[in-house]
């Protein structure tokens, strides 16, 4: 099985693409509540299943180009932050943190 795709390799980059590994972190997030907070979401792998949850959506992406690409894909409130997580400001109220770190 091949899960991921090269991503940028300074960053540790590598994109999610099993459709199973996918859906087992959806149904885990769908048994959550409240708003939904997405380290680098890359290509959307997981930010657009998530949006159908219909939940507040934030997803923090470093790259611009991603992060633009990924916006136009989003419908209602969810929104795309141009930005490194490390240095992002966390919300204050609770929120779900879902992501797909980088491991490199």
């Amino acid at each position: 099985m091949h899960t991921f795709t090269d991503g940028r390799h300074e960053h540790g980059q590598n994109f999610l693409t099993d459709n199973r590994t996918i859906a087992q972190i959806i149904d885990i997030v769908s048994r959550t509540q409240g708003p939904i907070l997405e380290i680098g979401p890359g290509r959307g792998a997981l930010t657009l299943p998530l949006q159908k949850l219909e939940r507040p959506l934030t997803a923090v992406e470093i790259h611009c180009r991603l992060a633009r690409a990924l916006e136009t894909k989003l419908q209602g409130q969810n929104q795309v932050v141009t930005a490194d997580f490390l240095s992002y400001p966390l919300p204050r109220k609770p929120h779900v943190v879902v992501g797909n770190l980088p491991f490199h």
